[in-house]
């Protein structure tokens, strides 16, 4: 029943966060037609489409209050009403600026709970096939955006551009019942844990009441977690804040998580536009992020599955050591930060071959340039989409894991509020698209430079434990 359970939550919370997310993929589709209609330039209109996702991830810290207060169920659904109603809104505002302040206050707080929520649940529920969930969560959005891209170009060239977010914001909303069946779900996958847990009379974790209506993130929200020192302390309280913060490896992973985000980011803004700056009409351009989101989920899956054994790991060695000897304790870690270094490499690997890919269609502004552009950028980013959470999910206990999103979201909303304008400015200036090329490749090098420098210092502290093991 616990498989079914969580196979359940899987293909619910995949179909939900889809919906909700891949609308928000496609808002480049929209870049050209609000620079004619309303006569924006690139730096605005840039800021107006890319503003939701960058304030998305600054409202990190009050993501993860809502999360913890409400529980995952009401923030949830609060976060797919709020994400609806900026789109809706936003379709009937008569400049830039107004479609920014939309798409800022309601979009990007409702996205980044349901961002938050889904990654959270994710961790506590399905720990031992984290990076598998994680990777179909993140897939997900691309299989929808697979067949959204094509309708909402249809959708703006019959109703216009006002119609088109107007209608986007309805097509949201048929997230709400699965995230309350995916909710649901991590209801009944928890209770049963609790259920396993009190039978072997593990003092550790209270039994919470498996009716309530409030979900919890780690036992039950805002109910604090019990550490092996015997003292209580909650996730996302400002002691966790300022201890993740102190910690030099979570600050240098965050940048490398940051620098990914934007990379790719900036892909999904600016490639279409770019396409259409060279002469690609509107109708083959559609084709270059659709064949981009289908090699995405051509290969998101199996990356996914293929780096999901080692968090399996990861989960039982902690488990089985987490009251046993301090020497037992410390090579659990050990192991622990071996495993995730493995990973680290991977997304290292994979950051560079993205940036060559973004190149592509600077080397070559034909169709069939971007094209094969789109491609390699779909098979790259989709091998490592999910990955920087499941590292982070790694590096971090499971109890952090809330406190951990939300202060890398907080960092990588700065460098997307501060991206855009920069970029758009730049385009204004030069009359070109292609730096934005050069940016994202840029910064999905400088992921794969700091997830090393990351890589190196835990495989230091390691070796450093090991010696104090030995001792």
């Amino acid at each position: 029943m616990s498989r079914k359970n969580k196979t359940a939550f899987t293909l619910a919370g995949c179909a939900s966060f889809g919906i909700l997310y891949a609308p928000n993929k496609l808002l480049g589709l929209f870049f050209i037609h609000l620079q004619r209609d309303l006569d924006s330039s690139a730096s605005l209109t840039s800021l107006a489409l890319g503003i939701n996702l960058s304030l998305m991830y600054l409202y990190g810290p009050i993501e993860t209050v809502i999360f913890k207060k409400c529980g995952a169920r009401i923030a949830a659904v609060i976060g797919i009403i709020l994400s609806s109603f900026g789109f809706a809104l936003s379709s009937f505002m008569t400049n830039v600026e107004l479609i920014a302040v939309s798409f800022g206050i309601f979009t990007a707080l409702g996205v980044g709970i349901c961002n938050l929520s889904w990654y959270t649940m994710s961790g506590h529920a399905v720990p031992e096939r984290l990076s598998f969930v994680n990777n179909m969560f993140s897939t997900s959005h691309s299989m929808v955006g697979f067949v959204m891209a094509p309708l909402t170009q249809y959708l703006i060239e019959l109703y216009g551009w006002r119609g088109a977010l107007l209608l986007t914001g309805g097509i949201i909303l048929n997230a709400l019942p699965l995230c309350l069946l995916m909710t649901w779900y991590y209801k009944m996958i928890l209770s049963n844990k609790l259920k396993v847990k009190s039978n072997n009379n593990d003092s550790h974790i209270p039994v919470e009441d498996s009716t309530s209506n409030e979900l919890p993130c780690c036992e039950k929200d805002g109910q604090s977690t019990k550490r092996k020192s015997g003292e209580t302390m909650k996730s996302g309280s400002p002691e966790t804040w300022k201890r993740l913060l102190t910690n030099r490896y979570f600050v240098c992973y965050a940048f490398a998580m940051s620098f990914v985000t934007v990379s790719r980011f900036s892909v999904g803004l600016y490639t279409v536009r770019y396409a259409q700056s060279v002469g690609i009409n509107e109708s083959k351009a559609i084709w270059i992020i659709t064949l981009q989101e289908l090699s995405s989920v051509l290969v998101g899956p199996i990356s996914g599955y293929l780096t999901s054994f080692s968090a399996s790991s990861i989960r039982k060695m902690s488990i089985r050591d987490q009251d046993s000897t301090g020497v037992r304790r410390r090579m659990s870690i050990t192991y622990r930060s071996c495993v995730s270094i493995r990973r680290s490499r991977i997304l290292a690997i994979f950051s560079i071959l993205f940036s060559l890919s973004i190149m592509i269609p600077v080397l070559f502004e034909t169709f069939v340039g971007f094209l094969v552009g789109g491609f390699f950028n779909g098979i790259f980013a989709g091998s490592t989409t999910a990955l920087p959470v499941t590292i982070l999910s790694d590096f971090f206990r499971s109890e952090d894991l809330a406190a951990a999103q939300g202060l890398r979201c907080l960092l990588a909303g700065i460098w997307l509020i501060v991206y855009p304008f920069t970029v758009g400015s730049i385009i204004d200036m030069t009359g070109s698209y292609r730096p934005a090329q050069y940016f994202a490749a840029f910064f999905s090098l400088c992921c794969a430079g700091f997830t090393m420098i990351t890589e190196i210092g835990l495989n230091n502290n390691m070796k450093k434990n090991t010696l104090s093991s030995m001792a």
